[in-house]
């Protein structure tokens, strides 16, 4: 938890829209809860089968908006 709150607390200096950043966490905070609960009832196994799941959606998503995020930016003749 502790590791947790201090990438929170550096990602949210550096944020723009710390709106936006502080939505998300929640977002996280709710999901993890939701996580958390289901695997009360199918057990732990489970659990990092979902948080293995949720981690590789997450990869997969940043690497999208990544490539998505460049090629936008060559149309314009500017660097990301």
């Amino acid at each position: 938890m502790f590791l947790a709150g201090l990438i929170f607390s550096s990602t949210l200096q550096m944020a723009t829209d710390k709106s936006k950043t502080l939505g998300a966490n929640v977002i996280g905070a709710v999901a993890g809860g939701l996580l958390q609960n289901v695997s009360f009832l199918f057990g732990l196994k489970s659990l990092l089968l979902m948080a293995a799941a949720c981690y590789a959606g997450s990869a997969l998503f940043s690497g999208l908006l990544k490539t998505r995020g460049l090629a936008a930016s060559e149309g314009t003749g500017q660097r990301a």
